[in-house]
């Protein structure tokens, strides 16, 4: 899952003001983990956006801007 992490966060670099990040949660076995929190904050800003997963473990923040980012 770290890998496709920094490929997802990689996008957030791109200069275009429509990017999104997106994901799936999973456990150790591989299974994917409804109504987890994740929280996005641009480390330039420190401004955060939380939400939680859907049925499949899936999250995405749409529209965010360019910058560096924290996935937690």
């Amino acid at each position: 899952m770290l890998t496709s992490l920094v490929l997802l966060l990689a996008s957030a670099w791109l200069p275009a003001s429509d990017q999104s990040i997106e994901g799936i949660v999973r456990d150790e076995t591989g299974g994917v983990v409804p109504g987890v929190r994740v929280r996005l904050t641009h480390t330039g800003t420190n401004d955060t956006r939380d939400m939680l997963t859907d049925e499949g473990g899936r999250y995405i923040f749409p529209a965010i801007r360019t910058g560096p980012y924290e996935l937690r």
